[in-house]
Parts: structure tokens; sequence; C-alpha cells
């Protein structure tokens, strides 16, 4: 079983991430995020779409982040 754990640091390197997700989709079981957006979080899901996403969000008065788990 592969898990990675990722924080996303509020998507500044989206497009990485994204291209990232690309390269270990086959080999990974699970991906566990956190500091991730609800727009990312919806551009992570497209990339993951035969995962099952668990969503533990979070909003502030600062910014909005949540921790998010995509299973396999």
């Amino acid at each position: 079983m592969k898990v990675i754990f990722l924080n996303c640091w509020i998507a500044k390197l989206e497009r990485q991430l994204l291209d990232f997700l690309k390269v270990q989709l086959e080999t990974t079981d699970v991906f566990c995020f956190q500091e991730v957006s609800g727009e990312s979080t919806d551009k992570i899901a497209t990339s993951l779409k035969n995962f099952s996403k668990v969503d533990n969000r979070n909003s502030d008065n600062i910014f909005y982040q949540s921790q998010v788990t995509f299973i396999n």
C-alpha cells in the first residue's frame, strides 16, 4: 500500500501538484492533502475521479483551508 501526504500550500503550486498526481496516480492507494482550498479540492477530485473522497473542511476569517483524503 502506498500513501502520499502533501501540504498543498493553498494551491500556490497547483499546476505542479496536478502534474505530480498524474505521475503517482497508478501506484498510490491513498492521497492525503492539507491546506487545500475548495476550488483546488474540486480540481484534485477531477484528477482522482476513481478515488473516494473524505473531506474534513475548516474555515476561518483569514483563508479557507481543509484536509482532504482520497482512497482508492
